[in-house]
């Protein structure tokens, strides 16, 4: 048998589908598909936070008594640092304090360099 692009039996064979499988133009479209996902809710907030505090102990160790995380950064070593006003800021929330601006746990020299580039891009 001769088969062209033109013919019934080129035709028929492109047009046959293989069991179990379904051409998107037979299907109906999802109206959960077709909808806009909603704006966070303020319940939302108690998820991110809930991450948040996860995310900050899988990246605090202890070694014997003291702390420590990885620069997500550089890969230097996190510890304890003292803030602006003298106090200490620990570990975990020198860690979070780098989430919640930077996205990623950073090192006090990374936080400083990453604070710099964030100020003057303002």
């Amino acid at each position: 048998m001769n088969v062209t692009k033109n013919s019934v039996a080129y035709t028929m064979k492109r047009n046959t589908k293989k069991p179990g499988s379904t051409d998107k133009q037979d299907q109906k479209p999802n109206a959960k598909q077709d909808e806009p996902k909603a704006p966070t809710k303020p319940d939302d907030k108690k998820q991110l936070q809930d991450r948040l505090v996860e995310k900050v102990k899988s990246l605090v160790k202890t070694d014997g008594t003291t702390e420590y995380a990885e620069c997500e950064n550089c890969g230097n070593y996190i510890y304890a640092v003292n803030g602006k006003d003298g106090k200490t800021i620990s570990v975990s929330d020198f860690c979070a304090m780098g989430l919640k601006r930077f996205g990623k746990a950073v090192c006090k020299n990374c936080f400083a360099e990453l604070n710099e580039k964030k100020n003057a891009a303002k």
